[in-house]
């Protein structure tokens, strides 16, 4: 038998109340659970206390009135539908009833059995799909028409105690759009909503329906993934083998990475996976959620499409990297900030041409931090703009100091990240660095990265030019291992190439391939004019290929390690005078296999 409708009428007439019940038998003799009230209090707190799936209100309530009913009811977010009882027709009472959220208006005397039924029933379903709306609207991404937050912690809860009713296992799948800002500024917002509309369809499909749950209206588990921010999604792996996960999310990479086309625009994307599974890496749903959070942004530092399974380590480094960053903020005012000095020497000449300048973090407890922990931090957290402007300042300093100490004048180089071509005030900060520390620019050199190059390469391409305007030497850091066009050689004002450690390190006699990628772009330089570099030095046979090559300048631990200002002395000469450091290594070369120069 069906559950009876609940009715609250609220009438202080009781013959009129009567002929209400009377009308309500008539439609069905056991449809109705009725409850009456005539007083006006009575019907507040019937409404602040009980449920009910309508409620018949009569208009005239002694000195008070329906209307002000339907007011109070506001207030106690009465959710029941309300039609509005009267004795005449009164189209200012109407329109005040609906106003006050009254579902319908009716006439007393003027209705019968049927019209009645067929009220109660419009009032009740338009007060469903009014609760449907704005459950979606609560629950659900409106972009996406996927899950959101809210209704993924319920699922969680919902999971978890399923998972643990039944000693199951289940994993999360913490998902992120590499680099989408990228997108959203390239092609506009309306493209990249298009984009994720068309990512949730595609990771609909590639997902078997068992994989993935979201909630889908009830209490039933039936649609897809969840929407937690602009770009990020989740995914709950119920029904799978937890063994399986690796291939589920290789699966998940390989499709996104297939391109999408959105208005005559073949776009490409990857994305970062962090995964966490229940009960190994949380009992409760924060947990797993964060772990899975701190999976996904492991992956993010070591590269773009990768996928990391949440490991308790993990933690440890998220709250040291936390504590790096915290600490960073007072790096640069409390002088924990130095620079190390990697010294380049000409090898036909054997004398040091110059320094990299490599900056370094002295910190209170850890000690020295190398710059492969800290920079990633500094450009996550915007630090890096300030700290490439202390590096400008103080390598020039430096310079000019040694200058006015009587050494002879070196060439100091600096790295730029992307993110300092990004400051609008780059170009300002270099001028006027040069001419507060009076340090001439042409013993001033810049070291970029490929990469830099490749994208906006007008701006780029205008930015360089003006840099060079100033007399400061450019250098193209890690040339080979990115996109390497030679246009990029030709158009941009690049002095000097630097040949990457990656083809230095397997560097030796027999080595083919490294020694024919080596003289390819040493003659590349050298048809273009400009200077090489081979970095990352560190045997003496190494060292011999590459004056074989004729490869003009080496820098790496063959020479020296990165060294502080103090020991960095012992490189630079006086006059004709030869620098402290031995170099015989060096000058042995042209006995050994013959003078180049």
């Amino acid at each position: 038998m069906d559950e009876k409708i609940r009715t609250l009428i609220i009438d202080d007439d009781e013959d009129d109340y009567i002929l209400t019940k009377d009308l309500l038998c008539e439609i069905g003799e056991n449809l109705f659970e009725i409850e009456w009230v005539s007083l006006y209090a009575k019907a507040i707190e019937a409404i602040k206390e009980r449920t009910y799936d309508i409620c018949l209100l009569d208009y005239h309530l002694g000195v008070h009135s329906g209307i002000e009913v339907l007011q109070e009811a506001s207030r106690f977010n009465f959710n029941t539908p309300v039609i509005l009882l009267t004795g005449k027709d009164d189209h200012d009472i109407d329109g005040m009833a609906l106003r006050a959220g009254a579902s319908n208006f009716l006439v007393k005397g003027a209705i019968d059995a049927t019209g009645l039924h067929r009220a109660i029933r419009y009032a009740i379903k338009q007060k469903k799909e009014e609760q449907e709306k704005l459950k979606r609207a609560q629950y659900y991404d409106k972009l996406t028409n996927i899950a959101n937050f809210y209704l993924l912690k319920e699922m969680l809860e919902k999971s978890i105690a399923e998972a643990q009713r039944y000693n199951r296992k289940f994993a999360i799948l913490f998902l992120d759009i590499d680099n989408f800002k990228k997108i959203n500024n390239a092609y506009g917002h309306r493209v990249g909503d298009s984009l994720l509309v068309l990512l949730v369809n595609r990771l609909k499909n590639i997902l078997r329906k068992n994989d993935i749950v979201a909630y889908g209206g009830s209490d039933t588990y039936t649609e897809t993934i969840a929407r937690m921010g602009s770009d990020e999604f989740i995914i709950l792996l119920l029904n799978t083998n937890i063994h399986n996960l690796p291939y589920i999310t290789q699966r998940i990479s390989d499709s996104i990475k297939n391109s999408f086309y959105i208005d005559d625009n073949e776009i490409f994307i990857t994305a970062s996976i962090g995964v966490s599974i229940y009960p190994h890496d949380g009992m409760e749903s924060d947990a797993l959620l964060k772990n899975a959070e701190v999976a996904l942004h492991n992956a993010k530092l070591k590269g773009y499409n990768l996928c990391e399974f949440y490991e308790e380590s993990m933690n440890f480094l998220a709250k040291k990297k936390l504590e790096l960053e915290s600490n960073l903020y007072k790096a640069v005012n409390n002088n924990e900030l130095l620079l190390y000095y990697q010294p380049q020497i000409n090898i036909f000449t054997s004398r040091i041409i110059g320094f990299e300048a490599l900056l370094r973090w002295k910190h209170p407890e850890y000690g020295i931090i190398p710059p492969n922990d800290f920079i990633p931090i500094a450009e996550e957290c915007g630090l890096i703009i300030p700290i490439g402007n202390w590096v400008l300042k103080n390598a020039s300093e430096q310079g000019k100091r040694w200058q006015e100490k009587g050494y002879n004048p070196i060439k100091i180089c600096i790295n730029l990240s992307k993110k300092q071509f990004n400051d609008h005030d780059l170009l300002d900060n270099i001028n006027n660095t040069l001419e507060n520390t009076n340090y001439s620019s042409k013993f001033f050199e810049l070291e970029i990265t490929e990469s830099i190059v490749m994208h906006n390469e007008q701006k780029i391409m205008n930015l360089l030019q003006s840099i060079a305007k100033l007399g400061v030497q450019l250098s193209m850091d890690d040339f080979g291992t990115g996109y390497s066009s030679f246009a990029y050689l030709k158009e941009f004002p690049i002095n000097i190439l630097k040949i990457d450690r990656s083809f230095i390190k397997d560097l030796a006699a027999g080595s083919h391939k490294e020694i024919s990628i080596i003289k390819a772009i040493i003659a590349v330089a050298k048809s273009l004019e400009l200077g090489i570099i081979a970095e990352g030095v560190e045997t003496e046979e190494q060292l011999e290929i590459l004056y074989g090559l004729n490869c003009e300048v080496i820098q790496g631990f063959l020479l020296s390690r990165p060294v502080p200002e103090d020991e960095a002395v012992k490189f630079l000469s006086k006059g004709n005078g030869e620098p402290a450091a031995d170099l015989s290594i060096f000058k042995n070369l042209k006995k050994k296999l013959g003078k180049k120069h």
